[in-house]
């Protein structure tokens, strides 16, 4: 298994277990809550083989990691109004990309409730884990993905200790443009 995966959400579930299987978050602009995680069972390497084969994408080494431990997971939900982000299990992912219309080689792996937008690999770029194979597709502006410049096991060790929020975005808001906006 790939290490920071499985450091990240051991972290992650430590510390679900010190607060009961909740935890509380402070978010940007001094936001607190309470949420929650779960996590889907395990698939096997015959279901990942059998999807890339269906599909036509081959799958980066660190995701499908991640699919070794949890085939899908929900992450920083709001048990009251909902949000966060979730991970789709491997049988979802087609389907969406059916439905959302997206370019062949996007596979969108998860959906982040609080920002309406869409967590993809981008099938053309994966190329091992050294490669930034990461999108975020804004349902606003469906055909202008943001490149995340990640792959996926730092980019999830990054949402975790971002405790949800959209870092990726967090250089653009300089002290100028941040009271501007």
């Amino acid at each position: 298994m790939g290490s920071l995966i499985q450091s990240t959400l051991n972290g992650l579930k430590e510390r679900l277990r010190l607060g009961n299987g909740k935890l509380i978050l402070q978010s940007e602009g001094g936001e607190v809550g309470e949420v929650i995680c779960e996590f889907n069972e395990s698939t096997n390497q015959e279901n990942i083989l059998s999807f890339e084969k269906n599909t036509g994408w081959k799958l980066p080494d660190d995701y499908k990691d991640f699919l070794l431990l949890h085939n899908g997971a929900n992450i920083f939900d709001d048990p009251e109004y909902g949000g966060g982000l979730e991970l789709y299990r491997l049988e979802e992912i087609k389907n969406i990309h059916e439905e959302m219309e997206f370019p062949n080689h996007w596979c969108p792996i998860g959906y982040y409730q609080n920002v309406t937008g869409y967590v993809c690999i981008d099938t053309m770029q994966a190329n091992g884990r050294k490669s930034n194979y990461l999108l975020f597709v804004d349902l606003i502006e469906l055909d202008d993905p943001t490149r995340l410049n990640s792959n996926f096991e730092i980019w999830l060790d990054r949402f975790v200790v971002s405790q949800g929020g959209v870092f990726w975005e967090w250089p653009i808001y300089t002290a100028k443009n941040y009271y501007r906006d």
